[in-house]
């Protein structure tokens, strides 16, 4: 539980390495939020940490659109 009180945003969480990162942050004790344009991936992503016992929600995100990440934090 080295990151037991943190909160982690990661975003490009639906596949790949933000979805290995959200993981494992997960299993480490963070609270992550999954943020990913893609909805299906987002919430698989999610859907995985929370049946893994973790915590996690999923903020659809582009983070090419300032006013996107306005609302994601």
């Amino acid at each position: 539980m080295r990151l037991g009180k943190k909160r982690a945003i990661i975003t490009g969480a639906g596949t790949g390495i933000g979805r290995a990162i959200a993981e494992r942050f997960s299993q480490e004790g963070a609270k992550v939020m999954v943020a990913e344009i893609e909805e299906p991936g987002g919430k698989q992503t999610t859907d995985i940490v929370l049946k893994s016992g973790g915590t996690a929600v999923f903020q659809q995100t582009d983070t090419s659109l300032e006013d996107s990440i306005q609302s994601m934090v």
